[in-house]
């Protein structure tokens, strides 16, 4: 029902598609190269490093993301 991604090649295509995106984002600029569907979400890393993106992040974003759908 959701998609949940990194920055690759398969995010811009779940982008093209209706399933909600949630796109995560390390050293790339989220604002340049996230999906601006509706509906679609991301989470940048403010260090950089998208290893430093909790899992708890995640979760409390996409319930958000839940909640408005």
């Amino acid at each position: 029902d959701y998609f949940i991604s990194n920055d690759t090649g398969i995010m811009h295509v779940a982008g093209a598609t209706k399933t909600p995106l949630l796109a995560l984002f390390g050293p790339t600029d989220p604002l340049q190269w996230s999906s601006q569907k509706k509906g679609d979400s991301f989470i940048a890393a403010e260090d950089g490093d998208i290893n430093s993106i909790s899992v708890e992040e995640v979760f409390l974003k996409l319930v958000g993301m839940i909640e408005i759908n």
